[in-house]
């Protein structure tokens, strides 16, 4: 099984409950991102962003250049059935941060990484 197999499947027979990464609120870092990008045209980047309410309450503000990524197709689909309507404000790209192959936006102002970066278990993927 490769990465994005493991993590698709975790997404998809597991919720979020039932994980020990879930965060139910994501406001220290929207405190933080709103500290250092306070204009709403800022261009932010959560990478591992998959189903993390951070993209919730980053659109809620009125942010609209949010790009989310993760390797898990089946995290970032679960965000955006929770976001409704909303999530077509947001782009979604389903990238492994180690191999992104241009895939990322060449320029942002705030990168957000919350927890991926503690996952990867190989170093020379850190």
């Amino acid at each position: 099984m490769n990465d994005k197999q493991h993590w698709d499947e975790i997404y998809t027979t597991q919720q979020p409950h039932q994980v020990s990464w879930t965060q139910q609120d994501a406001g220290l870092s929207l405190r933080f991102i709103r500290q250092v990008a306070p204009d709403s045209t800022a261009r932010i980047l959560d990478v591992g962003g998959g189903d993390s309410p951070l993209v919730d309450a980053l659109l809620a503000c009125g942010y609209s250049d949010v790009t989310v990524s993760d390797l898990s197709g089946a995290a970032m689909q679960r965000a955006q059935t929770r976001l409704s309507g909303k999530a077509s404000v947001a782009k979604w790209i389903e990238a492994d941060i180690t191999h992104p192959n241009g895939a990322l936006p060449k320029q942002v102002d705030v990168w957000h990484d919350r927890a991926v970066f503690h996952f990867l278990a190989r170093t020379s993927d850190r």
